[in-house]
């Protein structure tokens, strides 16, 4: 069963006071940019991915005439294909309505670039931009992550590629190692014994 399909039942809203400040709990919140809704279940981050890159989508579609192929592929490759990708491993699971709908992103961009208006047959077009449909390019990114420690582990000097890393930095942001990051930059900085920063701690 996956994740999204799970039915879970919410608590009542819950508030902490902290000295005159009371923080009341909210049904979903943006971290790293990516957002998260009370159930995992992914629908906020594809509800705001929706919003978001609609507006791009329209706002290039103005200027398409004035745009030859190559710089298009450009533009939809910064502002839409770029967020589709962000954190889309943390996708996986999700429901097949919200994966039609960043689908149907995927397909009117390609057809922006393609200079093609209707978003029929738009296999072509994906196949001659060389991009996954969004459900291969979330299991795309897992498989590189698993891949990943084995490639570093074994063949270390062999890693040059560029998409490899930033592949990891993306992974790094993703899952928010930011206080351990923290700690072993203050380590390197003062040039300390990890053991004496953990009893410190």
């Amino acid at each position: 069963m996956l994740i999204s399909e799970i039915i879970i039942t919410l608590q009542p809203s819950l508030t902490l006071t902290v000295g005159k400040t009371s923080i009341h709990s909210v049904s979903s919140v943006r971290n790293l940019g990516v957002m998260f809704d009370s159930c995992f279940a992914m629908s906020s981050q594809v509800q705001a991915l929706c919003c978001t890159l609609n507006h791009q989508l329209r706002n290039t579609a103005r200027i398409r005439k004035y745009l030859d192929e190559d710089s298009c592929k450009h533009i939809v490759r910064a502002l839409v294909t770029s967020c589709l990708d962000y954190g889309n491993s943390l996708l996986l699971g999700i429901t097949k309505a919200q994966l039609h709908k960043l689908q149907h992103i995927q397909n009117r961009a390609a057809c922006l670039i393609c200079g093609d208006g209707s978003s029929e047959h738009v296999t072509p077009y994906l196949t001659r931009l060389h991009w996954l449909p969004v459900n291969q390019r979330i299991k795309f990114k897992l498989i590189v992550f698993v891949y990943l420690p084995y490639v570093s582990l074994s063949h270390h000097h062999h890693i040059t590629s560029l998409l490899l890393y930033r592949i990891v930095l993306i992974t790094l942001i993703i899952y928010a190692f930011g206080s351990f990051l923290t700690v072993l930059g203050f380590m390197f900085s003062k040039q300390l014994d990890p053991v004496v920063i953990l009893h410190s701690v």
